[in-house]
């Protein structure tokens, strides 16, 4: 009888071994290479995605940790990410990964170099992979008369890139039914004036309706003017009803930073390190294309989360609404210009120094969070 579970037991283990392989292996990510295909024919100062598992994370003297996947590894840099010009990349959090954890890492694989060595690893985004987003979460993004197709195509592949199911919407859809089957709106880049039009009072009362029974709503540029209480625009106040959640004035385009109809990369500086959204980030450089900036009225009770530096003007801001939640946001940070994974060409003229998607899975976070 030893003899025979012996030979069970021999028989099931190479069954179970391979069965493992096999599941791992359908556990890639999506677009991502493995440390051993990265360095098989490493291209370098490229953005590319690679995946693997965690060691070393807080064990080595260095902002760094180990990645490893197909039996290669490589040194991940969070941090201290210095060019040998001296400029230095932004950080990228690491307050959520543990050792043993499965993650993908967005960044560039580097030469050796006065700051680094051969073969390190700049991250610009970090995902974990063990803590799968929740299926049951839809975001709506808005798609009617008005919306940039570029920031539709972007702002829906960060979404999805974040493991959410994404649902596109029409204003017939927000002005006759409500919304209770999302768990976010999404009002993108765009015309706020054709929102406004299009968008009617009861649709613009179901968005509130939906905010207030605890959906949460992000607006990105033309998306975020739609919030205010009055909408100024190259000095005039647009004759219309916007959306107004936001205690009050969008205004723009900012001249000093870049006149319309003009895009540039602009910095926004941290105001606010102890909120959840921006307590690990450091100064942003994000596109600019004519956004607004945000004028609360006195004594509004919102969190302002980040400034254009140049300016000294709010550009990020989170507050509550009855049981949901807002997040807007100047600029651009759905769009990737130095990688082609938010569906669009790269921008030679522009240059992202980071990805910005890891902040606004922050902000999705903390939209979520009841």
């Amino acid at each position: 009888m030893k003899l025979k579970h012996v030979l069970l037991v021999l028989v099931l283990i190479p069954t179970i071994l391979v069965l493992g392989c096999i599941s791992q292996e359908s556990e890639k990510p999506e677009d991502a290479l493995s440390i051993s295909e990265l360095l098989e024919n490493p291209v370098y100062d490229t953005e590319v995605t690679i995946y693997g598992e965690v060691s070393l994370l807080g064990e080595l003297f260095c902002p760094c940790f180990e990645l490893t996947s197909g039996e290669k590894t490589v040194q991940v840099w969070y941090d201290l990410m210095v060019e040998d010009d001296g400029k230095e990349r932004p950080p990228v959090s690491v307050e959520e990964i543990e050792n043993g954890d499965l993650v993908t890492v967005t960044g560039e694989l580097k030469t050796e170099g006065k700051h680094r060595s051969r073969n390190d690893f700049w991250a610009s985004s970090i995902q974990y992979q063990n803590s799968a987003a929740d299926e049951s979460v839809i975001i709506a993004i808005y798609s009617d008369e008005g919306a940039a197709n570029s920031c539709i195509q972007a702002t829906t592949n960060m979404f999805e890139w974040m493991g959410y199911t994404v649902r596109l919407v029409k204003a017939v859809h927000i002005n006759n039914e409500k919304l209770d089957n999302f768990s976010i709106l999404c009002i993108p880049g765009g015309d706020m004036y054709q929102y406004s039009q299009d968008i009617s009072s009861t649709g613009k009362e179901n968005i509130r309706n939906f905010i207030r029974d605890g959906g949460s709503y992000i607006g990105i540029c033309g998306g975020a003017y739609f919030t205010g209480e009055k909408i100024i625009w190259q000095g005039d106040q647009l004759p219309l009803i916007p959306l107004r959640i936001f205690p009050g004035t969008t205004q723009g385009p900012i001249d000093e930073i870049a006149p319309y109809p003009y895009c540039i990369m602009c910095e926004v500086s941290i105001m606010d390190h102890s909120h959840p959204i921006t307590q690990s980030e450091g100064p942003l450089w994000i596109a600019y294309c004519y956004g607004p900036m945000f004028l609360p009225n006195e004594n509004a009770d919102i969190d302002v989360l980040g400034e254009y530096e140049i300016v000294n003007q709010p550009a990020m801001v989170a507050f509550e609404y009855g049981k949901g939640k807002v997040f807007i946001i100047g600029t651009h940070p759905e769009f990737e210009e130095d990688s082609e994974r938010d569906g669009l060409p790269i921008e030679d003229e522009l240059d992202d120094q980071g990805s910005d998607w890891e902040l606004m899975r922050k902000a999705v976070l903390w939209c979520l969070e009841k």
